[in-house]
């Protein structure tokens, strides 16, 4: 909730001055990870932000079945990788500790 006030509120959050919002301007998006494992912990993503993700093998599945044996196999191949060259562009808090 606080990273969507940052985004979307006019003035500045949480406060009762009317306030410049110093963020609207920015071009950030509020990302949203299965991998935060503090439920107040949240990022924002910035237009400059190098983060990078890329197929390194696309997805491929085969499959092969023996008759007399009643087996089937199935196999699903893929690769990618993932990273930053800065982290200049990501804002966000660790959370509660």
């Amino acid at each position: 909730m606080t990273a969507k006030e940052l985004i979307n509120s006019m003035g500045k959050p949480g406060t009762p001055n009317n306030d410049v919002n110093a963020l609207r301007d920015w071009n950030l998006d509020l990302v949203v990870s299965l991998y935060l494992t503090d439920t107040n912990a949240w990022f924002l993503q910035g237009a400059q932000h190098n983060a990078m993700w890329f197929w390194d093998v696309q997805p491929r599945t085969g499959s092969e079945d023996n008759w007399e044996l009643e087996i089937i196999k199935r196999k699903r191949v893929q690769g990618w990788s993932n990273g930053h060259g800065d982290f200049v562009g990501w804002y966000g808090t660790s959370g509660t500790t």
